[in-house]
């Protein structure tokens, strides 16, 4: 694959922007014009989050922003007043104090709006009115896909070849069997049937909404491209144990699938490996769903409720939840850049009966070939907490059954391996506080998606030997 710049910026980058926000007193965030935003994005879900939120420094990360602009002759009238709104609301409030969801609304959106837009070609829109706009990441960055006058026809191929049992080295298995659109595109299990169905695979069957935006990819992080997460997945002997050779041996049994592969890609004319992989990137890109209650709420687009906002502030401040499940996914995608998601160790059990013994078995993240980083041992990725009513059971072994017993784990403080220290700070929440920090995480479910979820039925084979079930009332 070619080292494009993005790529760059993608391993490096963030790296330079957190170590420059990092210091309390900032004299340049970057030469970049639109790093402005960025550096809000920063303090607003870094500086200003978790136990350790700090409005000190804060306060001088943004007169950090107007000194740099001074300096390069951009501040404007509106820019330098909603600098100093910021700065006096947080000079009025304590650490412990901070009202996230108000603080959004009336000091972040409105110099958001005022600042210069980010580059083009980066994970987020420049049009985009904040974090919380639908449109605020770009699928497409993540799939590294254009859409083009055949992307519907892309997307309709994806959509057959999600449901394509052909997929699959016995004829019966299909994307859509683990990821079921009225299951939150999971399959409701603890861990998901192997290839025979005579078993499982190691881990629970993540959702697929959003998924695009989950890189690296898998439990473990250890596919950075969503075609190496398909290729892991199809030659996995206990998931779809076939090659890519073989499914288009069979899919050419289908004269309809020849016609849609032809009309999708033109310059290909043919059924082949990247046709497969484009159209698939292309459905799972389309798979984004970011207008829940809570969206709506913040973006004052219904009214607001108490317990949903007092959640937030919760969840972002006091239970220190925000700290690793960052807005606006609510997950390990980090911000300020939004291009790749981290992971954690924090112990999670093997089975809910010995909660406060952990899991040794499967050392995550360490089996991507790092042996010179010892963190990387039973690390896993920290997932998307959007959808959470749908996407039961949870953690990487579908270990919890209900969110109830998922937050209490997390609220102990997670459990220690030998050596290491505890992953969490336990954290007590009196019982109005679980209320709304509940009625929080229930106002991020939302699975209404404006496109039908399962095609109308599969192509034709002609002269294909072998009887295969491809029933799609099936799973």
């Amino acid at each position: 694959m070619t080292f494009h710049k993005k790529h760059f910026l993608y391993f490096f980058f963030p790296l330079l922007l957190i170590a420059t926000l990092s210091h309390t007193y900032i004299n340049s965030f970057t030469e970049n014009e639109w790093s402005a935003r960025r550096a809000l994005i920063f303090i607003y879900t870094k500086t200003l989050t978790g136990k350790e939120a700090s409005t000190e420094k804060a306060i001088a990360q943004l007169q950090a922003i107007m000194d740099e602009m001074e300096a390069q002759n951009t501040l404007r009238p509106l820019q330098h007043n909603a600098l100093y709104a910021a700065i006096n609301y947080l000079k009025k409030v304590d650490d412990q104090d901070i009202k996230h969801f108000e603080f959004y609304q009336k000091y972040f959106l409105p110099l958001y709006k005022t600042l210069p837009p980010d580059q083009d070609g980066t994970s987020s829109n420049a049009n985009a009115e904040g974090i919380f706009d639908p449109d605020f990441l770009q699928p497409l960055f993540f799939a590294e896909l254009e859409k083009d006058s055949f992307w519907q026809a892309r997307f309709e191929l994806g959509r057959l070849l999600f449901h394509e049992p052909l997929l699959s080295g016995n004829n019966k298995r299909s994307c859509a069997g683990c990821h079921q659109a009225e299951k939150g595109f999971t399959d409701g299990l603890a861990k998901s049937l192997d290839f025979d169905g005579t078993g499982t695979v190691d881990r629970n069957s993540p959702s697929l909404i959003n998924a695009v935006f989950a890189r690296p990819y898998l439990h473990d992080r250890s596919q950075i491209f969503l075609e190496r997460q398909f290729h892991q997945v199809l030659e996995h002997p206990k998931e779809f144990r076939t090659k890519y050779w073989d499914i288009i041996k069979k899919l050419n049994y289908s004269p309809e699938y020849v016609r849609l592969f032809k009309a999708a890609y033109p310059e290909i004319g043919k059924i082949n490996t990247d046709g497969i992989v484009i159209s698939l990137k292309t459905y799972i890109a389309s798979l984004v769903a970011l207008n829940s209650d809570f969206d709506k709420m913040i973006r004052l687009e219904i009214v607001e409720n108490q317990d949903i906002t007092k959640g937030y502030g919760i969840f972002m401040g006091k239970a220190n939840c925000g700290s690793c499940h960052y807005p606006p996914l609510f997950s390990g995608l980090q911000p300020p850049l939004y291009e790749q998601a981290d992971g954690h160790s924090v112990g999670v059990p093997a089975s809910a009966k010995k909660p406060n013994v952990a899991d040794k078995k499967d050392i995550g993240a360490a089996l991507i070939p790092s042996p010179e980083d010892p963190n990387l041992l039973y690390q896993f990725k920290t997932p998307s907490l959007r959808n959470l009513a749908h996407t039961a059971p949870y953690m990487h072994n579908g270990v919890f059954v209900t969110l109830a017993e998922a937050v209490g784990f997390m609220c102990s403080g997670g459990n220690t391996y030998k050596g290491r220290k505890a992953p969490l700070t336990p954290v007590v929440l009196s019982e109005i506080e679980q209320k709304q920090l509940f009625a929080f995480l229930q106002s991020l479910n939302d699975t209404h998606f404006p496109f039908e979820p399962k095609p109308a039925k599969l192509p034709d084979l002609q002269g294909f030997s072998e009887s295969v079930k491809r029933d799609l009332e099936s799973y």
